[in-house]
This record gives C-alpha cells, sequence and structure tokens, in this order.
C-alpha cells in the first residue's frame, strides 16, 4: 500500500523484495537513496534463483534416472523467476536514477517547532487502542496456560504429582507475567515523558527490522519473530545532536520522516519519538 510523501504529499513508489520494502517519492526524492541502497542488496539474492534452479534441477536428474525432460523445466522454471525479478529490480534502479537525491539538511532547515512545545505541563496524553490489544492478549496467553495446565492435571488418574503440576502451572503464569510488567512499565516511562519532556523536532535515520529474542530459545534457534526499530535523531535546547533507538510500534516509519522527541531536560539520554509509542498527546 502505497504511502504520501511525508514531505510533499505526493504518492510514493515501494521498491524491494519479498522481505523488506522501501517507499521512495518520485517527485521530491524522499527516501530515494535508501530505496537504490535496497534494490542493490537484493541483486545477490536473486542469484539465489537459478542456483536453487539448477540443484532441483541436478536432483531431479538423479532420481528420475533416464527422464530427465521434468528437471529440465524445473531448472528451466527457476531460470526463468530469477530473471524476472531481476528485470524488475534493473527497470527499478533505472527509474530511480532519474530521481534526485533528498539530503536530511533539507529537513532541519523546513522543520518547524512542534505544537505540542506550546501545550501547558503535564500535557495530557492518552494510550492508543493497539496498547489496551497487548495488554489483553498477554492476559489471555497467561489464562490459557494456567487453564491447560489444570484441565490436563485434573484428567490426570494419577494424583501423586498434582502439586508439581500446580507449581509448574505457576511458574509458567509467573514467565508471562515477566513480559506485560516490563511492556507496562515501558509504556509508562513513554507516558511519563510525553507529559512532561522537552519537546524537539527529529527525523529517522534508520529503519529496519529485529529479531525478537525469546527467553526460551537458543541463540541458534532458526525462528524468530521479527519487529520495527527505528534510529531517529533530534537537538536538544542546547543544539546538541542525540540518536537514539526505538521500536516503531505503529510500522509505518521510513527514513527521514520527521518526527516529534520528548525527552528529559537534564538528560536527554532519556527521550521517546511519539509517533513510535503507543500513547499520544492530545491538546485540550
Amino acid at each position: 500500500m502505497a504511502i504520501p510523501c511525508p514531505h510533499c504529499g505526493a504518492r510514493t513508489v515501494r521498491v524491494g523484495s519479498l522481505y523488506t520494502t522501501k517507499p521512495y517519492c518520485p517527485a521530491c526524492g524522499w527516501n530515494r537513496d535508501n530505496a537504490e541502497r535496497l534494490l542493490r542488496s537484493d541483486r545477490g539474492d536473486l542469484l539465489a534463483f537459478p542456483i536453487l534452479g539448477l540443484f532441483f534441477a541436478i536432483w531431479e536428474w538423479i532420481r528420475a534416472g533416464e527422464s530427465v525432460a521434468f528437471a529440465i523445466w524445473l531448472g528451466l522454471l527457476f531460470v526463468f523467476l530469477g530473471f524476472i525479478f531481476f528485470a524488475q529490480n534493473w527497470l527499478a534502479l533505472r527509474r530511480l536514477a532519474h530521481v534526485q537525491s533528498f539530503s536530511a539538511e533539507q529537513i532541519w532547515q523546513h522543520s518547524e517547532a512542534p505544537a505540542e512545545a506550546s501545550l501547558p505541563l503535564p500535557r495530557n496524553v492518552r494510550f492508543v487502542g493497539k496498547y489496551y490489544i497487548h495488554i489483553f492478549a498477554y492476559l489471555l496467553a497467561a489464562s490459557a496456560v494456567l487453564v491447560l495446565v489444570l484441565v490436563w492435571a485434573s484428567a490426570t488418574k494419577d494424583r501423586s504429582d498434582i502439586w508439581l503440576w500446580l507449581i509448574a502451572a505457576l511458574l509458567a503464569v509467573e514467565w508471562l507475567a515477566a513480559a506485560p510488567y516490563g511492556f507496562i512499565r515501558s509504556r509508562l516511562a513513554e507516558r511519563h515523558l510525553l507529559r512532561n519532556g522537552t519537546v524537539a523536532a527529529g527525523v529517522i535515520r534508520n529503519a529496519h527490522s529485529n529479531p525478537y529474542r525469546w527467553l526460551w530459545l537458543p541463540l541458534s534457534w532458526p525462528v524468530n519473530v521479527w519487529y520495527r526499530s527505528v534510529v531517529y535523531e533530534f537537538r536538544d535546547a542546547a543544539g546538541n545532536l542525540h540518536r537514539h533507538e526505538m521500536r516503531d510500534w505503529s510500522k509505518k516509519l521510513y527514513e527521514k520522516m520527521p518526527v516529534t522527541v520528548f525527552y528529559e531536560a537534564h538528560d536527554p539520554n532519556h527521550s521517546v519519538a511519539m509517533e513510535c509509542a503507543l500513547a499520544r498527546v492530545v491538546a485540550t
């Protein structure tokens, strides 16, 4: 789904692979350099299609013996798909060659003081609906684990180890409760910054995906849950530049997008970009 350009309002174009995409604006050049960098990095991955096709063709040829027709068609199919994807990549790069670059300095030059800076302290802050959805999901998961363990324990004929199952259920619920505790604590800290922090205009420098580390999975576990993360920077009241990273709960932020940053006046290292958070400042 195309998003409007955050700077000129024109319709953006998305480029990239099935895993990662980047929007850019053909009119003003917003995010053009990051889109080109992604397309060039995808070229190596596109070679996997003909290589994978060749591997499957050889494997099918060895398995089928004298019948090689299916193996040949299988290999040609993967080569054709690789050619299609490579052609799309090449055409996207050709179109990008005619788009001017958009520098972050243009954002600083045209950035205005955020409207939230004029609101009296403490500001009125409200959580968005996604915050309550996460709380409900945590409570539902903890309740489901407890119910499943209790049902299994009640159906067991051997009652000698029922206390062990009850202890296991309590430990499981306690472990599940640790996640919402950290979640709520972080959201309350963000709300405090939005209510009482100093306001500054910021800009997104990098947007990427990070794997969420589950406590009970080893480092080499092949399955990961991914979440969006951004790196933003801003200047404090003294003109010092600060750069921080945080999770993007909106999943709508990209490089060189403007954000509204709230930070502690005595310690700018404690900051939050409101567009990334699960709370919003409401004008009363």
